[in-house]
């Protein structure tokens, strides 16, 4: 049997990294705090001067972004379009989409996509932070690299892989492409 050498080629952007649960000191958000988590992420990237994560997530609860399933992506999209940046959701998105994920990356802009995370033999719904892709000799896209703010070990789940199929499964079609203006 002969094998053969594929080589592939990883855009990752420098993304900084925070956990829902070390870094955020709010403990009655903290469980549910995924997509602030990744909001915060991305405004750090972008170089924004932002309070803290707490009052971050503070206000988006006074000023009702967090509702009965979570962040509402809506309250995020205003964030983002508040604070001087671009921002657009999509949503029903095909698996053909990804494409606008991986031009997004490439232009230097994290993604921000819905999940569904398995826990407890439990599906409940996560965000995660898209911040890289690794494309094939070819030019195809193989997968993503991406931040997972929930995590106790923050080093485990900084720039982590996950090959598009596997993305496929757990993807919930959902995104939100934040940029500089």
């Amino acid at each position: 049997m002969q094998t053969k050498e594929v080589k592939f080629v990883d855009t990752v952007l420098d993304v900084p990294y925070l956990s829902q649960y070390k870094d955020i000191k709010d403990g009655e958000h903290r469980v549910r705090a995924c997509g602030m988590t990744c909001v915060y992420m991305v405004l750090k990237h972008f170089g924004a001067n932002i309070p803290s994560i707490d009052d971050m997530i503070e206000v988006g609860v006074r000023n009702n972004g967090y509702g009965p399933s979570g962040w509402i992506h809506d309250y995020f999209v205003g964030l983002f379009n508040e604070l001087g940046y671009k921002c657009e959701r999509q949503e029903k998105m095909s698996d053909r989409d990804v494409e606008a994920m991986r031009k997004w990356i490439k232009q230097g802009s994290p993604v921000i996509v819905s999940v569904v995370r398995r826990l407890w033999d439990q599906r409940i719904f996560h965000m995660v932070l898209l911040v890289g892709v690794r494309e094939n000799g070819s030019g195809e896209l193989s997968g993503f690299f991406y931040h997972d703010p929930a995590s106790l070990k923050p080093e485990g789940s900084k720039n982590m892989y996950v090959p598009l199929n596997t993305f496929f499964l757990d993807w919930r079609h959902m995104a939100i492409f934040p940029r500089k203006p």
